[in-house]
C-alpha cells in the first residue's frame, strides 16, 4: 500500500456533490462511487476517504459521513460508517461485477457501542478544516502524517489539493490559501496530481510559505540603508559618520 491516500471532501448541500456523488453508494452509477473510477486510483495502490459534511461548513463535529474505498482480492470494497443514536454504525458493501452487495450492516464495538464523536476525534483530524474552502475537493496526504496530526494538535497536516495553493501563512498554519486567486491559479486532473506525486514532481510540503517571506522582508528592511550611508575602504564596508 502506497505511503498516501486519497481523501476527498463534500457535502449534501453542495450541488456539484450531488451529482458527482449523490448518496454516497458503491457503484450507484455516480463518477466519485463508480468502481470505472475507483480502478483508475487503485492502479496507483491507493485508497480512497470521502469526508462527507452535512453543509458546507468544514468542522470535524459537522461530519455527516466518512467512506473509505478499497479493494481486496481483486474486489472493490466499501466502509461506510455512519451515526445512529451518537453511536458508529459500520455499512460494509462490495462490487462483484456490477452487482453491489452489502456484506455487514451493524452498530461498531464489542460489548459496548462507539460513540460517533470519539471515532471522529480518533479518526479524522482538527486541521483537515483548513483545507475544507470549495467542494468537492480532492486531497493527497501522506498516512503518518495524517495519523501524527490526529495524535497531536501541534503537527501539521500536509495536504496537497486538485486545485488551489497549500501555504503556511505568516502565523505558521498550513492549510489551502483560501482565495479565489489560488483556486484559479491552480486546477488539475486528479490522475494527473496523483501520477506528479507518486513521480516525485509535486512534493509533500506547502506550495507557498508566507514566514519565508515575512523573514526576508525583514533582512531586506534591515539593511535598506542608501548607498550614501556606507565607506568603501579597501574591501570593507563601513558605515559613514
Amino acid at each position: 500500500m502506497s505511503n498516501n491516500f486519497v481523501v476527498f471532501l463534500t457535502a449534501d448541500n453542495c450541488a456539484h456533490c450531488q451529482h458527482t456523488r449523490g448518496k454516497g453508494v458503491l457503484n450507484d452509477g455516480k463518477v466519485l462511487n463508480n468502481v470505472e473510477f475507483l480502478e483508475k486510483v487503485f492502479k496507483y495502490n491507493l485508497e480512497i476517504v470521502n469526508v462527507h459534511y452535512h453543509n458546507m461548513v468544514g468542522r470535524r463535529n459537522n461530519i455527516k459521513e466518512i467512506t473509505k474505498f478499497y479493494k481486496k482480492d481483486k474486489i472493490v470494497f466499501q466502509d461506510r460508517y455512519t451515526q445512529h443514536d451518537g453511536n458508529l454504525r459500520l455499512e460494509v458493501l462490495n462490487a462483484k461485477t456490477k452487482k453491489t452487495v452489502r456484506v455487514f450492516n451493524d452498530f461498531v464495538g464489542k460489548g459496548e457501542k462507539i460513540t460517533w464523536s470519539k471515532f471522529l476525534q480518533e479518526r479524522i483530524p482538527s486541521k483537515l478544516t483548513h483545507y475544507a474552502f470549495y467542494f468537492p475537493c480532492f486531497l493527497i496526504i501522506n498516512r503518518k502524517n495524517w495519523r501524527e496530526s490526529i495524535m497531536d494538535e501541534k503537527i501539521d497536516l500536509i495536504a496537497i489539493p486538485n486545485a488551489g495553493i497549500t501555504h503556511r501563512d505568516k502565523n505558521g498554519n498550513v492549510g489551502l490559501k483560501k482565495t479565489s486567486e489560488s483556486i484559479n491559479k491552480r486546477n488539475t486532473d486528479i490522475i494527473k496530481l496523483i501520477e506528479e506525486i507518486q513521480q516525485g514532481k509535486i512534493k509533500m510540503e506547502p506550495m507557498e510559505d508566507d514566514t519565508v517571506k515575512e523573514i526576508k522582508e525583514i533582512k531586506e528592511e534591515k539593511f535598506a540603508l542608501p548607498m550614501e550611508s556606507f565607506i568603501e575602504y579597501q574591501g570593507v564596508v563601513v558605515k559613514g559618520a
